[in-house]
């Protein structure tokens, strides 16, 4: 992995943990795994780097912001 695909991944865990902060970080690689290859055993160990972040900026696509009522 490049040092420029390393920030990006770095940023991306960030925005991840931003929207789902409930969210462990083995949670987060194998929720942004199982979105890169499906729900699998070896979907964390299969997935390469581009997969991974590419499903992890699809995830981050898809992501409502949520408002709070009050």
């Amino acid at each position: 992995m490049t040092r420029e695909a390393q920030t990006r991944l770095m940023n991306l865990f960030s925005r991840v943990i931003a929207v789902h902060p409930d969210w462990r970080i083995g949670q987060i690689v194998a929720n942004v795994a199982w979105c890169a290859r499906g729900p699998s055993n070896e979907a964390d160990w299969e997935v390469s780097d581009e997969e991974f972040l590419a499903a992890a900026e699809a995830h981050l696509a898809h992501q409502q912001p949520q408002t709070k009522t009050a």
